[in-house]
């Protein structure tokens, strides 16, 4: 999955799973081939669906994995004691592991070293990257741009230091765009499109750099729209974080790639810094959370409403801690919630469904397409496993992938042709 997206989707929640009995499995579309993969114990293992073999593909080291968007590759980050020095690739069967980017490939870092920060696919052949600068004082975003290619182990450099970011793909893979954060109070931050070799690059927008209470900076969340043409972002008030009664609303920007100039504002919410909008994969639904007004307590609401903030109607409310911000499904109009520490799937014209089953509470989600999903989960003995369910069959049970020692894993796992 693209990333978020992330392409991954990760989800916590509390776990307190009984026993089931063996039920009938819930399985991915007969065209369909689901593959997984997850690190245990510093190991990295593969298992697809078409032949539910387990296989350790690597040893040592591994931090996470990402699966390529066929299924057939698995890039990972490797290094010791969790912090990602490199970005290696291997087969799903095991076979052809190699060094993508060593430490040697990466800009050094002054007084530290640099790490792997996020990472993508943008086709089966070529990832992009990032990195992070670590120091003995802290790890920090350096906001630059890598581009790999699998095949011939050539890497470049598409952005230095600062004038990168956190980035996403199209739905076409035409282009990317990369958000620089700014600096709260001190320095705009930036929205930028480019090819995927960056030869062509444009300024989509520039803001207030936004405070996010911590040492780490804020990102605005990037949603593209299913042709291409535009991407949708929410901008909130850069001291949104201190006051979300009175400050200014959240502004929803529509920012489209051909004329960067005709941006605009399509409308505003009034949202909680902690549950800014989000849109559908079409764009045309929004979610957004925000604090209950007049609440003699900590009080949460969840709203769905049209792409400007139309219509806006109330679907969930909870206390602070129990209602968690939603995320949409790609590919559909249903979303996906935690509330008391269970999932729920939304829609806007029908209630909540929990998810998984009745009696499988997920730990880590992560959705390989708009059916399928891969879960985390504790059984009865305390080992951690991974199942897979569909959302359209919610009645039936989930399939067991792999069961794993104690410790919640790292996974990822795409839905091929």
């Amino acid at each position: 999955m693209p990333l978020r997206a992330l392409l991954l989707l990760l989800l916590l929640v509390a776990c307190n799973l009984v026993e089931q009995p063996p039920q009938t499995p819930a399985l991915p579309p007969a065209a369909a081939q689901l593959t997984v993969a997850w690190v245990e114990n510093g190991d990295l293992f593969s298992w697809q669906q078409r032949t539910g073999e387990t296989r350790r593909i690597a040893s040592g080291g591994v931090v996470r994995p990402l699966v390529a968007p066929d299924g057939q590759h698995i890039a990972f980050t490797r290094g010791p004691q969790g912090s990602a020095e490199s970005l290696w690739v291997v087969d799903v069967d095991g076979t052809a592991e190699q060094e993508i980017a060593a430490r040697g490939d990466i800009r050094p870092v002054s007084g530290g070293r640099p790490l792997i920060g996020q990472v993508g696919w943008l086709d089966t052949d070529t990832l992009y990257f990032n990195t992070v600068a670590q120091t003995d004082s802290e790890v920090s975003a350096r906001d630059d741009l890598y581009r790999a290619e699998i095949r011939t182990r050539e890497i470049a450099l598409i952005l230095p230091p600062s004038e990168g970011g956190r980035f996403t793909f199209s739905p076409d893979r035409q282009h990317i765009i990369v958000v620089y954060p700014g600096t709260y109070g001190r320095r705009d931050g930036r929205i930028r499109v480019l090819d995927p070799l960056g030869q062509r690059q444009d300024n989509l927008l520039f803001f207030i750099g936004i405070s996010s209470g911590a040492s780490f900076p804020f990102y605005p969340e990037i949603f593209w729209l299913p042709d291409s043409s535009a991407a949708l972002a929410a901008i909130p008030d850069a001291d949104l974080l201190y006051d979300e009664f009175s400050a200014p609303p959240t502004l929803l920007w529509r920012l489209p790639i051909a004329n960067p100039s005709d941006r605009a504002v399509i409308g505003n919410v009034q949202a909680s810094f902690f549950g800014l909008p989000r849109w559908s994969s079409g764009g045309d639904m929004l979610l957004y959370m925000r604090r209950a007004e007049n609440a003699s307590d900590n009080t949460f609401e969840l709203y769905v409403a049209e792409s400007g903030g139309e219509n806006a109607q109330l679907y969930a409310s909870g206390e602070a801690g129990s209602l968690q911000p939603p995320l949409w499904l790609s590919g559909g109009e249903s979303f996906v919630f935690q509330q008391e520490d269970v999932l729920w799937l939304g829609s806007r014209n029908a209630p909540p469904q929990r998810l998984p089953n009745e009696g499988e509470s997920a730990l880590l989600l992560v959705f390989a397409g708009a059916d399928i999903y891969v879960f985390a989960a504790f059984n009865s003995a305390g080992a951690a496993e991974l199942r897979y369910a569909s959302v359209s069959a919610l009645g039936q049970a989930s399939t067991l992938v792999a069961t794993l020692g104690a410790g919640v894993p790292a996974f990822d796992a795409a839905l091929s042709d």
